[in-house]
């Protein structure tokens, strides 16, 4: 009977190597479209702190949530991500900025990783989220408090979906290489616990198969499910791993998740680099922004008081794309080289515009040279202390914002208050500005 495990190891774990064995590696991924690599975190401590996080956040998610309790890990307190809910993801763990999701993200053998697969020495990481599969045999119920009884029972509803295989790259629009996806195991897999399944090999049919199949199955969608009725279906193969491994594939390989058939939790982290953007600055841009705002955002939320904000180490500021930015530091800039200054930025401008001193004397220096200063968005908050000779630069200037009742509307007034947000048109006229109605035969 042939193996369900891909290329077994004398312990029943997939076949693995050494990130030192970079020439092996490269070629067992150029042919079977995956590698696993071990030991690439090997730091049993590093493990455990990023899963009492992941633990920490679902109580976020939900505060039911008890680690030790398996009576709250039923469906109707565990957050399912929407639309992913059949393959093991878990709700919003993209967008939390925690210490140790950063700590793997720029852990130097995980980016080195993907540089030898990717070719590429700059790498920008993206927000990715966690995955936790939970047990659904012989799970452990607590029967009495006072003399610690359990019950043994299965919960088969937590299963996520048995055959998922897909694509994140549509064969149509890309049939050619573009790409790699991975994942850190934080806990070991074996046949039972459920884990990551691929085709291995069919890199190489992918653009065939896109051909042969165009008829049939086209679709426009960024995730193609593989056909119910394929024959790439009788070639899967599981992968196992220990914790601490990774696995990379590339994104032209049918791949999923099998479900958790065991009494252990499988859970893993997705992390995955594409190569730096170097002359996007529209995406660089919103890849800082993104970051800043995340970090906002997670500091903002009064449930996340107390968890350790992410500290970046210069490979991290580098894969998040701020040393690739080179940006200075206001005081490190000198306004008499410049003509222009543009404010710009989100909700996350309106709380920290008004506080940037350095920003605001390039700005007040640019002015007093003849020079001219522009704002869009929520950037118009820099002027609540820009100031020229002592005075409101603002102070009797016509301007034209976003206007009370619009943003409003855009997001609800006790957020607004929740996050001490700013609102542009108030602001603005309780500076002193001649604040504007857009007419719309000028829109």
């Amino acid at each position: 009977m042939a193996s369900i495990t891909a290329f077994p190891d004398s312990n029943g774990y997939t076949k693995s190597f050494s990130l030192e064995e970079t020439s092996e590696l490269l070629e067992f991924f150029e042919e079977y479209g995956f590698v696993v690599i071990r030991n690439i975190i090997d730091s049993q401590s590093q493990i455990e702190e990023t899963i009492d996080e992941i633990w920490s956040l679902l109580r976020v998610l939900n505060p039911k949530i008890d680690k030790n309790d398996s009576s709250t890990w039923d469906n109707k307190y565990w957050p399912i991500q929407m639309g992913l809910k059949d393959g093991g993801f878990i709700s919003h763990m993209s967008d939390v900025a925690t210490k140790m999701c950063w700590e793997n993200r720029q852990h130097p053998n995980v980016v080195r990783l993907f540089q030898i697969l990717l070719k590429h020495d700059d790498l920008w990481v993206r927000y990715d989220r966690y995955g936790m599969m939970r047990p659904t045999k012989g799970i452990a119920f607590k029967q009495n408090d006072n003399d610690g009884s359990v019950i043994f029972e299965d919960r088969p509803e937590w299963r996520s979906k048995p055959n998922w295989l897909h694509w994140d790259q549509n064969p149509w629009k890309y049939p050619d290489f573009i790409g790699v996806q991975g994942l850190l195991a934080l806990s070991d897999t074996n046949p039972n616990t459920g884990g990551f399944h691929c085709v291995p090999g069919f890199t190489h049919r992918f653009k065939q198969w896109s051909i042969d199949n165009e008829k049939e199955h086209k679709s426009r969608g960024g995730l193609v499910n593989v056909p119910e009725n394929d024959s790439i279906r009788n070639e899967v193969k599981q992968i196992h791993v220990q914790k601490g491994s990774f696995i990379v594939w590339d994104s032209r390989l049918p791949h999923g998740n099998f479900p958790n058939e065991s009494d252990q939790f499988r859970i893993v982290q997705y992390i995955t680099f594409d190569p730096a953007k170097e002359d996007d600055k529209r995406e660089l841009t919103s890849r800082i922004d993104a970051f800043h705002m995340r970090t906002l955002s997670s500091k903002a939320d009064e449930q996340l008081a107390g968890f350790p904000e992410p500290q970046l180490t210069e490979l991290g500021e580098k894969i998040v794309g701020l040393r690739r930015a080179q940006l200075k530091k206001p005081d490190d800039v000198d306004p008499n080289k410049y003509v222009i200054i543009y404010y710009s930025g989100g909700h996350g401008a309106a709380v920290d515009f008004p506080k940037a001193t350095g920003l605001q004397r390039i700005g007040s220096s640019i002015y007093q040279n003849g020079g001219v200063i522009a704002a869009v968005c929520h950037g118009p908050a820099m002027f609540t202390n820009l100031k020229v000779n002592n005075e409101l630069l603002i102070k009797g200037k016509k301007v034209r914002t976003f206007h009370t009742s619009g943003e409003k509307l855009m997001m609800p007034t006790d957020r607004l208050k929740e996050h001490n947000l700013l609102l542009m048109e108030d602001l603005l006229r309780g500076l002193g500005a001649d604040w504007q109605v857009i007419a719309l035969e000028n829109l």
